[in-house]
């Protein structure tokens, strides 16, 4: 180190001034680095389906516990489409244990989906916690919350995470957006500011180190929603009465009480062909038992049977926690989680050893079989016109009904 001659660069009252500074420098933390941005590579994996993967997904997924093959041969015959979005402008990052992503969204553009919703069909300008559960409201808490979304230009992301995810679409302006909104003065510009403004993006963020991703080509929503359908196994044409006219009763509504509706549906010449009973038919309710309650319902059987003479399919509701006081609560409780709900048990189906969740494990509560009988799509009680088309035959009917791979029978239950 050079020898300092002469007079000080620094005077000792300037140096004392520098010190606090010198101070707070040396004791400061640095800056940490922001998370690395990934772009995905994408992998068509199917017909206008491509998937990524990103960082060590769980090996517990939606699509891993549903188990299903894609349908191919429906796939192969929808049109070819490209990758429906700028791969460029898809970017993820992973943080302690946690997976960010990001999806380009323009700004005429509008987003729907991501599972049941009481409020509304639109998702853009929302942010949804989406998790199984009923805090009602618009908040992806639902009954049946899904991570996937599809968007008016006619494409769809899915997120196969079984985790509960966060869901920002078109909230949160990023540093670097080429699309910002414009800076308005809250005290002057009126209704035009607002406390969320427009975004260019959808965000996810993944409580986990990886997930799955993929994106469905259109070139419609509803190809899209096509794509997903058949990719996830493309499920089962519905009986026909489950496509009918349906009406819900009352929790305490009675067998009584039903038949009754139902009695007032045929004298108004209201078309019927499914009549649901909330979870007032078991003897035990929120959390369910799983048998019908005695008083109410005395004779089920007869009561299905009384509806499949008026060509009326019956609902059951019912929800997956178990009562205390019912039969099937001591078989299930070895499966059962860490928490109640509603003071009932929550039992893991997927646990080894676990009974399948299914009617067989209602056997003689909820499931009653009724006499088969075929039908097909020809079958009417009725006619009517739709949309001006002309007469339309409407199946209001039996208690049987032909599908594509399955017969249907008995009295059918409905998470």
């Amino acid at each position: 180190m050079p020898l300092m001659t002469g007079r000080p660069i620094l005077s000792p009252k300037a140096l004392f001034a520098l010190i606090p500074a010198l101070l707070l420098a040396a004791t400061a933390p640095r800056a940490a680095a922001g998370p690395e941005r990934i772009t995905p590579s994408w992998e068509q994996v199917a017909p206008g389906v491509w998937k990524t993967t990103l960082g060590v997904p769980d090996g517990l997924t939606l699509l891993s516990a549903a188990g299903a093959q894609p349908s191919t041969a429906g796939l192969e015959a929808m049109p070819t489409m490209q990758f429906p979005l700028e791969e460029s402008e898809i970017e993820s990052r992973a943080l302690g244990g946690k997976l960010a992503l990001r999806f380009p969204l323009a700004l005429a553009e509008e987003v729907y989906g991501l599972g049941v919703d009481f409020e509304s069909l639109r998702r853009t300008g929302s942010i949804f916690r989406l998790h199984v559960d009923h805090w009602g409201g618009h908040t992806g808490r639902t009954h049946a919350p899904v991570p996937f979304y599809v968007s008016s230009d006619g494409y769809g992301v899915f997120v196969d995470s079984a985790r509960y995810l966060d869901v920002s679409v078109g909230v949160g302006v990023r540093l670097d957006a080429k699309q910002k909104p414009p800076v308005i003065d809250r005290t002057t510009g009126g209704r035009s500011w607002s406390p969320m403004p427009r975004s260019d993006s959808v965000e996810v963020l993944v409580p986990a180190a990886g997930a799955e991703v993929y994106v469905f080509a259109g070139p419609t929503p509803l190809d899209a929603v096509r794509r997903y359908n058949l990719f996830s196994g493309g499920g089962v044409l519905p009986p026909m009465w489950g496509l009918g006219f349906m009406t819900r009763t009352p929790t305490a509504y009675s067998a009584e009480d039903a038949l009754a509706e139902v009695a007032e549906f045929r004298r108004r010449g209201i078309p019927l062909d499914m009549i649901g009973l909330e979870p007032g038919w078991h003897d035990h309710a929120y959390p369910c038992a799983f048998q019908w309650d005695e008083a109410r319902f005395p004779d089920p059987a007869a009561f299905l049977g009384e509806l499949e003479r008026k060509h009326v399919r019956a609902n059951l509701w019912f929800n997956p926690y178990v009562s205390p006081t019912a039969p099937l609560h001591d078989r299930l409780l070895p499966y059962a989680g860490s928490h109640l709900v509603w003071k009932g048990i929550v039992p893991d189906y997927s646990m080894p050893g676990a009974p399948r969740c299914s009617p067989s494990i209602c056997a003689g509560r909820c499931w009653a079989p009724t006499r088969p009988r075929w039908a097909d799509s020809r079958s009417t009680r009725s006619t009517a016109s739709i949309g001006g088309s002309g007469p339309t035959r409407l199946s209001f009917l039996p208690a049987t009904t032909r599908s594509n791979s399955a017969r249907h029978t008995g009295c059918y239950c409905s998470v």
